[in-house]
């Protein structure tokens, strides 16, 4: 039922957001970077939905910040 409700809203809001957004962008990069993540984001729901655990990002975030900035917190 959860997985029907996700997949509901996602497909409503790729229709009203193509309406939209698709004219407000110029270049073909910005609407590739556009659905790309609305996609992973769309794969993590269905996979959140269907209750498959999802580690946190939080660590590879942490890595490529010290990495960067040097940054000991």
């Amino acid at each position: 039922m959860i997985t029907a409700i996700v997949l509901v809203l996602y497909v409503s809001a790729l229709l009203i957001d193509s309406l939209t957004v698709r004219k407000q962008m110029k270049l073909i990069r910005e609407k590739v970077v556009y659905y790309v993540m609305m996609l992973i984001s769309f794969a993590l729901l269905i996979l959140n939905s269907r209750y498959v655990s999802i580690p946190s990002p939080a660590q590879g975030i942490i890595k490529v910040l010290d990495a960067l900035f040097h940054i000991n917190p």
